[in-house]
């Protein structure tokens, strides 16, 4: 088994992680979310950025939090120079929401799900 196949199977079962690998399903998420230019959204565990690359796209500012320390360092590479974006190394559950107008688009954790609804 490869180490970044081991990787992503451990991952997976420790942060209950699924992965959206479907870039047209993330476009189609990301579209019936009807973002506006500028419009603020919270991204719960982007993961690879698969939804991020469409909210960024559509012209939404990101905020987004990232539990797995390997994806906050991939996600920092990758949107580093974007200020429209700021990402988070913190569990989504630990933090207070924005004062400011927000909408949540994100492929949740499936462990977290019950918790997040509390």
């Amino acid at each position: 088994m490869s180490r970044s196949l081991s990787r992503a199977r451990r991952a997976r079962t420790t942060l209950s992680q699924n992965f959206l690998v479907d870039a047209r399903a993330a476009a189609m998420i990301v579209r019936a979310a009807g973002i506006e230019p500028g419009g603020l959204i919270l991204e719960v565990g982007p993961g690879d950025g698969m939804l991020t690359r469409h909210i960024l796209a559509a012209g939404g500012r990101v905020l987004a939090y990232e539990k797995d320390p390997h994806y906050v360092a991939r996600l920092r590479r990758r949107y580093g120079g974007n200020d429209r974006i700021r990402l988070y190394h913190a569990d989504f559950r630990d933090v207070r929401a924005p004062r400011d107008p927000f909408a949540v688009v994100a492929n949740v954790p499936f462990g977290i799900t019950t918790v997040i609804g509390r």
